[in-house]
C-alpha cells in the first residue's frame, strides 16, 4: 500500500528523533523541545486552487528532505513508521545537500 495525498498536502516520513543529554546527564527527548523536525517527502498532492479556480502547483518534490514545524499537520503511524501530513505552507525549509 502506498500513501498518497490530495490538494496541497504533503506526506513526510519523519527522521528518528534523537535525545539530548544535558551536562548533568539528564536525557531530554526531542519531542519535548520546540525544535523543527526533519523528514523526507514521500508524496505530494497536485496543489491548491486559487479563488478563480486556477491550480497553483506544488513547489516541493517527492524525495526532498525538509524541516517542518513540530506541531503542524497530522501525525500518522503506519507499519510502525511515523509520518506527518502537512500543508505546503507548513514546510519551513528544504534541505539542499549540494
Amino acid at each position: 500500500m502506498t500513501l498518497r495525498t490530495i490538494g496541497d498536502k504533503i506526506v513526510v516520513f519523519l527522521d528518528k528523533e534523537e535525545e539530548v543529554t544535558t551536562e548533568g546527564g539528564i536525557i531530554i527527548p526531542e519531542s519535548v523541545t520546540n525544535r523543527p523536525i526533519a523528514g523526507t517527502v514521500l508524496a505530494t498532492g497536485a496543489g491548491e486552487y486559487d479563488n478563480k479556480g486556477n491550480l497553483i502547483p506544488m513547489t516541493i518534490d517527492e524525495g526532498k528532505r525538509v524541516f517542518c514545524t513540530r506541531y503542524s499537520g497530522t501525525t500518522i503511524k503506519y507499519n510502525n513508521d511515523e509520518y506527518l501530513v502537512v500543508r505546503e505552507r507548513d514546510i519551513l525549509a528544504i534541505i539542499d545537500d549540494r
